[in-house]
């Protein structure tokens, strides 16, 4: 699981996953981080990620503010 925070309250997010070799994984979206301005235990699966060093970015569209979480899949 991740946490992310220090998001403006109700502010919408960008968020995309980003692959060993730079490339983004899926599809950028967006979600609402609710009226805390964070969220806590926000699970993901790393089952059929490739070996290497991923990571998310989640960006609020109004503050412009970045959390990002590096994580690293071992073979």
């Amino acid at each position: 699981t991740m946490s992310i925070f220090s998001f403006q309250p109700n502010e919408q997010l960008g968020f995309w996953l980003t692959a060993p070799d730079g490339a983004v994984a899926g599809t950028v979206q967006t979600v609402g981080i609710g009226p805390t301005g964070s969220a806590d235990g926000v699970p993901f699966d790393v089952a059929g990620l490739a070996p290497g060093l991923w990571f998310w970015v989640f960006q609020g569209t109004s503050s412009g503010h970045k959390a990002v979480v590096y994580f690293r899949v071992l073979p």
